[in-house]
Formats: structure tokens, sequence, C-alpha cells
């Protein structure tokens, strides 16, 4: 085309920096839409992904506008709203398109590449619908080569956009310098595309203005409420977003603080049962505490199994104290040292948690009449005491507890299989490898989630014990993503945590994980697990025939034998085992020898009769697991 032919047009710098500005915003609000729709679950999530899109579109489009606005020629230019409206449902499928494919939880090249070119291309489309509804005294010529570099461009920076705002959708902080700068370089390229393609345009003067019967004039004070719309648009949403991610952490936290507590009282009032059930079986004898005049007063069973007279002795008590020449914890720390989940400084500027160990030591103790207390100075150190009252006690209702079989080796002619284990705590993770190694296994370990994965990449280990809280990645996403991995599949995780309630054994199962242990565990336990799942043999110490005597019917019983059982009795006997229901398990081993094996039965019943809760625990996990 011939320049002199051509209309002449300029730039308006000031609305293209305004355009450019509104990319960025409509960058960083897609950011935090796709971290809400992520999250957001059911019909919440459908309204989020509607108005995500809605809101995305419309700036897109706004930016889009004010770029053609920002370019003058020498003609009136007129706008044919229909067609405009048109331009802008392109705009709001390319970004239903975009928030969709970034709220998924994986995405790979594939969905990442299609997504690209269905979003970039809903972008070119926005863009020239738009310049088909200009109307002016001129006919628009195209460059071929410049339209096709735009539409790649399109697609190039769409697949751009796509990759960071999945990379960018987790950010915890509202204004993360990641996401910041993430949305600035967004926005400076989307409308790389639209200025190409306006540079691919020539406008050529002729007599009439075509077909005007929708066409409208877009006034200065229109461009001012163009962009005010879109920028309180913008806004609001980015507020609407900040306000649903502070409500969901609250409302996440809350629920997580009240399940533990939940599971804390659970905990609680199943080992005060088992507590009365011991108490009360074994006949020890019940007295009165004077906490006054510390004293207790002793009744007939006390006077007989302690071997005291009727009435009143002194209070006896059992006391140990561990003093250290640390840190020290400050006064307020101390305050909150004894509460669930509580966080003291500890020395001047350290934080650790508490969790709910101590917590639960003392409720321990305050229901056997003691108390454990601290006394701490900054700078100094830390002196904890723990004091129960205590009574004479009678060696005659004393009973011995036989020794486990102790494992010494892998057995010999067997490869060693290597393990990892992964734990945040040192003292925990050097406890098990140091026990793993000196019997044979060889043994890496890694502190957090993300090391676990890269160990297993690099390694190749046969098992992985995974810790399930861990500060970065969890136990649990590390082992979501190796089980994802082909390779995954023929690795065997154990994931170790201290809360074993059923929920957190659905979560675990729902990872692919291949068995569960609660924390603390025993070593026999955890060694006999690791012998089932990796199909190896021990070499085990030798004991003496006194040592090597059945404790309490365990001999007698086998994992194979109580597997024949029916399934539902299986369970019924495992959950009042973990309950310490103590008449509903006798109850259900009546039932036992109606299965046609009463010596079974037998040994049940010797188990249950000594609280060998934890034996019989061990072998009705086996068998509900065969």
């Amino acid at each position: 085309m011939p320049p002199e032919v051509a209309l002449n047009g300029s730039y308006d710098y000031r609305l293209v920096a305004l355009s450019v500005l509104l990319a960025m915003l409509a960058s960083y609000a897609a950011l935090d839409l796709a971290g809400r729709l992520t999250a957001a679950r059911g019909g919440v999530r459908s309204v989020w992904l509607t108005g995500g899109a809605a809101v995305m579109g419309l700036g897109i489009w706004s930016m889009h506008y004010i770029g053609m606005l920002a370019y003058s020629l020498p003609v009136a230019v007129l706008y044919d709203w229909p067609t405009v409206l048109a331009s802008l449902l392109a705009a709001v499928l390319a970004s239903a398109i975009a928030l969709w494919v970034a709220s998924q939880n994986e995405m790979g090249p594939l969905r990442s590449t299609v997504g690209g070119i269905l979003m970039g291309s809903g972008i070119a489309a926005m863009h020239y619908i738009g310049m088909e509804a200009m109307r002016l005294p001129a006919m628009c010529h195209y460059d071929a080569a410049l339209v096709i570099l735009s539409v790649a461009l399109a697609v190039l920076v769409s697949w751009t956009a796509l990759w960071l705002t999945f990379h960018l959708r987790d950010e915890t902080t509202a204004t993360g310098w990641r996401k910041l700068s993430g949305a600035i370089l967004m926005g400076a390229t989307i409308p790389l595309m639209h200025y190409t393609g306006m540079a691919a345009v020539t406008f050529v003067p002729m007599a009439t203005n075509g077909k005007l019967t929708h066409s409208v004039q877009i006034s200065s004070l229109g461009v001012v409420v163009i962009i005010s719309f879109t920028a309180m648009i913008l806004g609001m949403t980015i507020l609407t977003s900040l306000v649903d991610r502070r409500f969901s952490a609250q409302g996440s936290k809350l629920r997580y603080l009240m399940d533990e507590a939940g599971t804390a009282r659970d905990k609680l009032a199943q080992a005060e049962e088992r507590l009365h059930l011991t108490l009360r079986s074994s006949g020890v004898a019940v007295w009165n505490w004077d906490i006054a005049r510390n004293i207790v007063e002793a009744d007939e069973n006390c006077s007989a199994q302690f071997g005291l007279p009727i009435g009143q002795f002194p209070q006896l008590w059992l006391s140990a104290r561990v003093e250290d020449t640390g840190p020290g914890i400050t006064d307020e720390g101390q305050k909150k040292l004894f509460e669930p989940f509580s966080q003291g400084r500890i020395g001047l500027d350290s934080l650790k948690g508490t969790g709910l160990g101590l917590a639960i030591s003392r409720n321990y103790a305050r229901l056997m009449g003691g108390d454990i207390t601290v006394t701490s100075k900054p700078g100094v150190g830390s002196l904890f005491q723990f004091e129960i009252p205590i009574g004479c006690g009678d060696a005659g209702v004393a009973t011995k507890e036989s020794a486990l079989r102790r494992v010494i080796a892998v057995r010999a002619g067997q490869e060693a299989p290597k393990i990892l284990v992964v734990d945040d705590h040192p003292e925990n993770r050097d406890w098990l490898m140091k026990l793993l190694a000196s019997i044979g296994y060889s043994v890496q370990g890694a502190d957090n989630g993300e090391a676990a994965i890269r160990n297993w990449e690099e390694w190749n280990p046969r098992l992985i014990l995974m810790d399930v809280h861990m500060p970065g990645m969890g136990g649990l996403e590390a082992t979501r993503r190796i089980k994802a991995d082909p390779r995954g599949r023929e690795t065997v995780i154990v994931t170790l945590t201290a809360s074993a309630m059923d929920d957190d054994r659905r979560n675990v199962s729902q990872t692919g994980a291949d068995d569960f242990l609660a924390k603390p565990c025993r070593e026999d336990e955890l060694l006999e697990k690791m012998r089932a799942l990796l199909n190896i043999s021990y070499d085990y110490e030798e004991v003496s025939d006194a040592e090597g005597q059945p404790r309490g019917g365990v001999e007698a019983l086998s994992a194979e034998k109580l597997g024949q059982l029916p399934r539902e009795l299986i369970e019924e006997l495992r959950n009042a085992t973990l309950n310490g229901n103590k008449r509903l398990l006798d109850k259900l081993i009546l039932k036992v020898p109606e299965t046609g094996d009463p010596g079974s039965a037998h040994a049940l019943q010797a188990l249950a009769d000594k609280y060998e809760y934890d034996a019989l625990t061990r072998l009705l996990e086996e068998a509900w697991r065969r």
C-alpha cells in the first residue's frame, strides 16, 4: 500500500501506559483467582470460575479497547456495540479456559500446550473481532506476516501466563514478591500481542463509513468510565479474594485445632478408661488424698494390700527432676508451655512449638494426683519436675514381662534393602538410621518432603519411612508425588505420625502409601512390618527357656488363625481393643468359639485379662489385612 494513500495515525502514550497498567492489574487478579479456584470445592468452585472468568476477561478486554482508543486517526471512528460485546465474550471464554487449566492438580506439557493454543486463539479472536467493530470512512488492510506473528505471540504469551498462574497460585501471602513479579511480567507481555496486531493494519480512505445502525462514538468521558469501572471491578475482586483467603485460612486452622483437641480428648478419655479397668481388675485399693494435710486415708482394701492399719498414713511421692544449662524459657513462654500446640520463646530469639506431648503428660500426671512443673531463667537453664503420689506395693502382685525375640541382623544371603528415613527431628531420624544400619540395612536420611523426593530419584530406595508432619513439603504430599510417578509403584512407603485416628488412616491411604505406623513405634513392631513388606528374613537373638515363655497366650495365636474369623468380628475386636473397652472385648471374644476355634478364644481372653492390648492390636491388625 503506497504510504501516501494510507491514513496516518498516532498513539496517546498516556492511554498506552494505562492499558499496560490495566493488563498488570488483571494479571494480578488472575493469579489470585487461580489460587482461590484451586482451593474451592463443589458449587463454590463454579462461582469462582464464572466470576473469575468474567472479571479477568473484562480486564483483558479493557486493555485492548484502551489500546485501540489510544490510536488516533484523522477521521471520526465509531464502534458497533454488538460486535464489541462479541469481542468481550471472546475475552471471557479465553479467561475461563486459562483459569480452568491453571486450577487443575497437574499441568503437563500436553495440557499446557493445548490450553495455551485455546487461550491465545481466544485473545487473538477478541482483538480482531474488536478491530472489525470499528466504523470509519476507511478500509482495513492487514499485513499477513504481522497478523501471523500477533497470533503466535498471543499463543506464546498465553502459555507463559498459564505456566506462571499454575506455579504461583499457591502463594500464601496476598502480596508475595513472586506474585507481584509474575503479575508485572504477564501484564507487560499481554499488550505485546495487541500492539503487534495494531501494527499489522493499514487504514485506506474510502467515501463512506459503512453500516452505522448500531454504532456509537467513545468520548473522553467514556474512556474515563471504562478505565475507572474496570479498575474498580478488578480491585474489588482482589479484595474479595484476600478476604476469602483469610477466612479460609482461619477456618482451616480452627478445624485443625478442633480436630486435634478432639483427638486429645478422646485419647485422654480412653487412657482414663483403661486406668480404671486396670485398677478394678487388679484389685488395687482406692484411697482419699487430703491435699491440704498431705495425707492418705486408707480403707480396708488398702490396709490389706499395703499391710498398714486402717486410718491415715503419710503420702509417699515419686519425683523426678530434669535440669539443663540451656538457653532457658521466658516467663511468657512458661505460661504457654503446657498448652496444646503452643509456641514459646526459648532463650532470646528461638521459637519452638511444644505440640501435644507436654499437655498430655501433665494431664496424665494430674489424673494420678501429681503434676509436672517448670522453673526457668533465660540464659541460665530450666528445671522440669515430675511428681506423683505412690503407695507401698506388694511383690506378690507384680508380673514379669517376658522378653521379645530381638532382631540382630538381616539374614545372610539376602541383598541389604535400601531404606530412606524421612523426619525433620534429627534425634528421631538418627535413632531410626542407627537402628536399621545396625542390623544390616543400607540407610540414608532426609529432613523434609522435597529432600525425600530428590533422594528417592537419585538413590532409588526399596522402602521409605515417611514422617507426616514436616516443615515445607509434608510427608503426605511427598508420598502422593512419589506414588504418582510410575517408578514409585515399586517403592514401599510406610508413613509415621503421632496421631493414629481413623481420619489420619484415610488421609494416608489416599496418598497411595503402603502402610501406617503410629509414633512412637516399638522396635519389634517396626522391624516386623518392614520384614512383611519387603519379604525378607531376620536372624534373632537366642533366648533361654525361661525368657522365651509364652506371654499371655501370644504364642497360642497367629495372624493366620485369626484371619479365618469373620472379617466383621475381627474389625469389632480391633476397635474394642483400640478403644480400651474391656467389657465389649469380653463379649466379642465369647463369639469366637462359635466359629469353631475355641483355642484362639482362650488365648484372646488370656491376653485381654492381662491387658496385653499391644499384642492384641498387632495380631488383629495383621489378621485384618489378610
